[in-house]
């Protein structure tokens, strides 16, 4: 009888061991899988972030070019028209 409840605690402490090493692999897991996942985020936020600083720089080059050319067709003393490629005047 001793022998088998000893028998039994043994089985049962290995198998609380094996389900604490599979806790400990699948936290592992989980882990890495975090990590992987954070810098995959942080690389994509870096490409966002790089193509709004892109984006900025391209809308400001727009508008001081259409300054320019606001600048350029107020100022000018003939008349400018405009035309689409149909010849119909545009404003």
């Amino acid at each position: 009888m001793i022998l088998g409840v000893a028998a039994n605690q043994v089985s049962i402490g290995l198998q609380g061991a094996r389900l604490l090493s599979e806790q400990k692999h699948v936290a592992s897991e989980l882990d890495r899988r975090v990590a992987q996942r954070t810098a995959e985020l942080a690389a994509a936020n870096e490409e966002l972030r790089q193509e709004i600083a892109d984006r900025n720089r391209a809308e400001e080059s727009f508008r001081r070019v259409e300054r320019q050319a606001r600048a350029i067709v107020d100022s000018a003393l003939d008349a400018v028209v405009v035309m689409d490629a149909d010849g119909v005047i545009t404003d």
